[in-house]
């Protein structure tokens, strides 16, 4: 079997395998804020604002940051028909989070995450405190790690996930510190957002295989013919 040909059957049996399996269902919605706009789907609390020292820990450029007491809220539509809902975000805990500060996290009004063990302040073991893991470096003192916009107080970020039973249409996710003292004393912001489903894989229609096979095979045969 010459060279050419096995390449040939190799990229036609490639087609035939991707395509007949169908594609997978994966993620519905994800943001990351670099284009400075949110989009209409999100509405409340909240701008895009510069990540700024955060970006050395898997923040883009630009961040959703909230310095009120209001919610920051996502709403989708059109969701394909599923029984699973996951959504995972990155979290900016900007300055004087004290802990035992409120912060809530809610799918279609519902909490996910409701917890005053909640904080960015002294004692030490209580930096970085709320959901999921944190990602930033241990702090060091009052004002350190440094990364954002109050100088005079240290900050944290994290990363976190949450999956639950959801079979809507539609989906709204809603983030709010509601016992924030507001404007540079303290913040959050959240960037790196992912919504997906384990919604049905979409099958193909079963003429697309033939076509990718025709495709190649008409590729081999003029390679063929230039030999």
């Amino acid at each position: 079997m010459t060279r050419n040909r096995k390449h040939t059957l190799a990229a036609l049996a490639l087609v035939a395998g991707v395509q007949v399996g169908g594609a997978q269902a994966a993620n519905v919605y994800t943001q990351n804020f670099e284009s400075g706009v949110a989009g209409a789907e999100w509405s409340g609390a909240g701008t895009v604002q510069d990540s700024l020292g955060l970006a050395a820990f898997g923040f883009g450029e630009m961040h959703l940051r909230n310095d009120s007491t209001a919610a920051s809220v996502l709403t989708l539509n059109g969701l394909a028909a599923h029984t699973q809902l996951t959504f995972s975000f990155s979290l900016a805990m900007w300055d004087s989070i004290d802990l035992g500060d409120r912060f809530v996290i809610q799918v279609d009004g519902a909490s996910v995450y409701d917890s005053t063990d909640f904080g960015n302040y002294f004692p030490p073991e209580n930096i970085g405190r709320g959901p999921g893991t944190q990602i930033t470096e241990a702090f060091t003192s009052f004002t350190d790690p440094q990364y954002g916009y109050n100088t005079g107080f240290h900050d944290s970020a994290r990363v976190a996930s949450f999956t639950l039973n959801h079979a809507a249409s539609s989906v709204v996710i809603s983030w709010a510190y509601p016992t924030s003292q507001t404007g540079l004393d303290e913040s959050f912001g959240i960037d790196n957002i992912v919504v997906s489903t384990n919604a049905a894989p979409v099958p193909l229609p079963a003429s697309l295989p033939m076509m990718g096979l025709g495709v190649l095979g008409l590729a081999a045969l003029r390679k063929q013919r230039r030999a």
